[in-house]
């Protein structure tokens, strides 16, 4: 009886040291587990970790390892071909020789790629990571503006950002980089709170708009943002700006169908302004490369959305075009002053524009479109749906020197696009 007794006694205790080590270890494995994921999610927001003060050099981070480029083979791409399926904050088409590539930066990181036209493949050429950049604007082949907020707040940082051809050696020397080695992105922090930039046509000098209490002020620096002169200032606060030719900036109210738009130019030797369009309701405009004609859109009281074009040394107005677009889906021939390419819907949805474009309330579903604007003519180059199987809201579309490629990015999800002419 004694023995039995004993035995279960001894099965017993066996039980409770088991159900105490079992909750002890996984105890202690959930706590591991926690801390891991605490400690990963401050790795990868380098802005979130406390208080402790975190120097400007820290939100460039160097990741040689990742790379998020999709497989691709090295084929010749369709005609209409999607260069890069994750969103992009800003593309750039250049000529080397023979040789025509597109460069693009990619939105969650800020690293970038870039893809020859006449391949289908797309190689990441940096290693520098710069999170949840909204807007890249590339000045050059190897230097590009990077747009972003701050800590997510309303604070806007731009970055001046040039690719290293050399890299330093503990002895002090330095050595060129090797072809088909990663580079690394060199930054400089321009004023905070840029609200707008345009790069010169010679891509020498760079103009930005920094908000002040009393409205905008404009200044004309290098790319980098040293030298800077002021030649704007202005009550208005919002602007959109461009720059066409090297002794022009367009300077457009930013365009609301609740109120008219103006469209000023600004010269930049003698710093005079002049009022070129205006009164519009919901304007929108572009100038062409030698600034003698204005492509525009607006809308009448009742909402109706219009195209045309408007000769600035004659004073003369164009037609109607019979395909109405915004201003900006668009850009101006480099060969011919007098043609323009748009992205044009192929119906406009009921809403108010572009108000409601701007917020993402409506989506286009275009196609692309090659304009006279001197005969008035339009001609549709592209029937993006049936080649490609889903509908583009086509925004940022650039062109070549040659004019052999379109390339833009689809507003509903950031995708960049390309389209041999």
């Amino acid at each position: 009886m004694l023995n039995k007794i004993t035995i279960v006694i001894g099965i017993i205790f066996v039980i409770v040291i088991g159900v105490f080590l079992f909750l002890y270890f996984t105890q202690d494995k959930k706590a591991n587990t926690i801390s891991d994921i605490a400690t990963s999610i401050r790795d990868f927001f380098p802005f979130g970790k406390g208080t402790v003060a975190t120097p400007k050099t820290n939100v460039v981070e160097t990741n040689p390892n990742q790379n998020t480029v999709p497989t691709e083979t090295n084929t010749t791409p369709p005609r209409l071909r999607e260069i890069y399926p994750l969103p992009v904050a800003g593309s750039e088409i250049f000529t080397v020789g023979s040789s025509t590539f597109v460069r693009f930066l990619e939105k969650s990181t800020g690293n970038v790629y870039e893809s020859k036209t006449d391949k289908n493949t797309v190689e990441r050429i940096s290693n520098t990571t710069i999170p949840k950049v909204a807007e890249a604007v590339f000045v050059k082949k190897d230097t590009v503006l990077l747009r972003y907020l701050k800590d997510d707040s309303d604070l806007i940082e731009t970055v001046f950002g040039s690719f290293a051809t050399t890299t330093a050696t503990t002895a002090g020397a330095t050595t060129t980089r090797e072809v088909g080695t990663l580079a690394e992105l060199v930054s400089t922090y321009l004023t905070p709170n840029i609200n707008g930039l345009a790069v010169s046509d010679k891509k020498d000098k760079l103009f930005y708009m920094t908000e002040l209490d009393s409205g905008a002020r404009g200044v004309i620096s290098n790319p980098d943002g040293s030298k800077g002169a002021t030649v704007f200032d202005s009550p208005i606060r919002e602007w959109i700006v461009q720059w066409p030719k090297t002794d022009t900036i367009t300077l457009n109210t930013k365009a609301s169908a609740q109120l008219p738009g103006y469209l000023y130019f600004l010269n930049t030797v003698t710093g005079k302004q002049k009022l070129v369009l205006g009164g519009w309701l919901g304007l929108t405009t572009l100038a062409n490369t030698n600034v003698t004609k204005v492509l525009y859109s607006f809308n009448d009281t009742a909402g109706k959305m219009y195209l045309q074009t408007y000769k600035i040394a004659s004073d003369t107005f164009s037609p109607t075009l019979s395909t109405p677009t915004l201003a900006e889906k668009c850009v101006w021939s480099k060969k011919n002053i007098d043609i323009v390419y748009c992205a044009i819907p192929k119906s406009l949805k009921g809403g108010t524009y572009p108000d409601d474009w701007y917020k993402g309330l409506v989506s286009f579903e275009d196609n692309l479109w090659k304009i006279d604007t001197v005969t008035g003519t339009t001609e549709q180059i592209l029937n993006i749906f049936e080649v490609a199987g889903k509908d583009i809201d086509a925004v940022n579309l650039s062109i070549d020197a040659e004019e052999k490629f379109l390339v833009f990015m689809n507003k509903k999800n950031f995708s960049l696009w390309s389209y041999a002419l």
